[in-house]
C-alpha cells in the first residue's frame, strides 16, 4: 500500500481501482499455484469458464473466470491455472475466491495501527457485509488468514529492512513485553531480531 512505502521505493501503481470486470480473462504468464515456475500455453480450445466470488470491502461480487487445466498436476487433482489479476487490483486466492487489494490492505493498515486480531477484524467485515446486504457472507477466519499471508508473501521488499545506523544485528533491542514477551531462559547468544529468517523458518 502507498502509506507503507518509503520515498525511494519503486512505484507499481498500475492497477485499476474500478469495479472488477464481469469476466476475468486468462493472460500470458498465467500459472498454477503448485507450479509457479512454469507458465501455461494458452489455447482457446483448452480454456473453460468457472464461477468465482470477488470479496470487496463491503460485499461480494459474482464473476466468471477463465481457467485451463494444469498440464503438470495429476488429473485426479483437477487443479487449474488461472489469471494473476494483479493489474486489476485483485488477488486470485484459488480461482474460486478472489480478494481485492483494498480489502487485504485494510487489514494490514488496521494491525499496524493497533492490536487487531484476525478474528475480531473479520467479524467487523462480516458485519459490514451484512449492513450492505451482501449476497454472500464473508469468509471464515482460517480462509482470510491464509489469503492474507499468501498476499503479503508476494509483496516485494525492494529495500533492506535494517536500521541504517545499527545494521541487521543491533547490540540492544527493545521489545514489546505484551506481544513479543519471551522467557529469560531464551536470552542466549543465538537470539536474533524477529525480522531475521532462516532456511527452516515457518512458511504460511
Amino acid at each position: 500500500p502507498l502509506w507503507a512505502r518509503l520515498p525511494n521505493d519503486a512505484s507499481d501503481d498500475a492497477w485499476s481501482r474500478a469495479r472488477p470486470p464481469a469476466k476475468l480473462l486468462l493472460e500470458e504468464g498465467s500459472r498454477c499455484a503448485w507450479h509457479p515456475d512454469s507458465a501455461v500455453t494458452l489455447r482457446a480450445d483448452h480454456i473453460k469458464q468457472i464461477q468465482c466470488t470477488i470479496y470487496t470491502l463491503t460485499r461480494t461480487i459474482i464473476s466468471v473466470m477463465e481457467v485451463v487445466t494444469c498440464p503438470r498436476c495429476p488429473p485426479r487433482t483437477r487443479r487449474c491455472c488461472g489469471p494473476d489479476l494483479g493489474r486489476l487490483g485483485l488477488f486470485n486466492y484459488n480461482n474460486h475466491m478472489v480478494f481485492t487489494h483494498d480489502l487485504l490492505d485494510e487489514y494490514t493498515s488496521a494491525y499496524t495501527l493497533a492490536e487487531t486480531p484476525f478474528s475480531a477484524w473479520r467479524v467487523g467485515i462480516a458485519r459490514r457485509y451484512n449492513t450492505h446486504r451482501s449476497g454472500k457472507a464473508f469468509v471464515t477466519d482460517d480462509v482470510f488468514r491464509d489469503a492474507w499471508f499468501a498476499y503479503v508473501s508476494l509483496q516485494p521488499w525492494t529495500v533492506p529492512q535494517v536500521c541504517p545506523v545499527c545494521g541487521p544485528s543491533p547490540s540492544m533491542t527493545i521489545w514489546d513485553g505484551i506481544t513479543l514477551a519471551y522467557s529469560k531462559k531464551h536470552l542466549l547468544p543465538s537470539l536474533q531480531p524477529p525480522t531475521m529468517t532462516t532456511a527452516d523458518a515457518l512458511e504460511r
